[in-house]
């Protein structure tokens, strides 16, 4: 009996040992010591970790899954609403695409023509002369780092862009002081997303329809980048 019992609490201390213990996997390529900060370490020399592969539904859905859990691994098999076939990792409130090299493809879109410094004045929107050739679809990230301008009297300078192609976009006010403000440098900033290939025009508008002298010069490195 007192053996039997001894036994018994020799297997029960291996148990707890063997439940608490750091765990290392290896198919035999690789018997490296555990790294101390992992509880589970995989080793091997010419094998790799196959991640489950599954058909997700929608980055906002957490399906297949009963619900979002934040720290969640899966490789995605499904082109369908705005997930695409590749890895994805859960935030906790959605799935998010790990991004490789391949997605990383940034376009350039250079601004053609110009608007020669002078006198303006629109109080409905009118072209610039200012111009973006997308080649593609995508969100882009546009900067007029190069324009500039003054205005006599008190009033908002607004500029917008104008396509067939656009699907959405933001807008920034340029809010001008009270006076002259001779060669005023700014940084206007837009978001744009295009469905296709064309052209998109940049127009302006001046808030009480007094004029407005202002320039968008060519060639001076004012573009669109993209962001996805």
């Amino acid at each position: 009996m007192k053996k039997s019992k001894c036994m018994y609490v020799c297997m029960y201390v291996c148990m707890c040992a063997t439940a608490f213990a750091q765990q290392r996997i290896s198919d035999g390529t690789a018997n490296a010591a555990i790294n101390t900060n992992a509880v589970l370490e995989i080793q091997s020399n010419n094998k790799g970790l196959l991640l489950p592969r599954v058909a997700l539904t929608g980055t906002a859905n957490a399906a297949p899954l009963s619900a979002h859990v934040a720290g969640m691994h899966v490789y995605n098999t499904a082109t369908v609403g705005d997930v695409t076939p590749g890895e994805y990792y859960n935030n906790g409130t959605k799935w998010d695409r790990m991004v490789g090299a391949s997605d990383l493809n940034v376009t350039v879109v250079n601004q053609t023509g110009d608007m020669p410094y002078g006198s303006y004045s629109s109080s409905s929107y009118a072209n610039t002369g200012v111009s973006f050739n997308f080649l593609r679809a995508g969100t882009y990230i546009i900067k007029l780092q190069q324009s500039y301008g003054y205005i006599s009297g008190c009033q908002d300078l607004v500029f917008t862009f104008s396509g067939a192609t656009i699907v959405t976009q933001s807008v920034e006010e340029k809010k001008q002081l009270c006076g002259n403000i001779n060669a005023e440098w700014w940084t206007p900033i837009y978001y744009i997303s295009v469905n296709g290939p064309g052209v998109v025009n940049l127009k302006y508008r001046v808030s009480t329809g007094t004029a407005v002298n202002l320039s968008i010069p060519g060639n001076t490195g004012n573009r669109a980048i993209s962001i996805n």
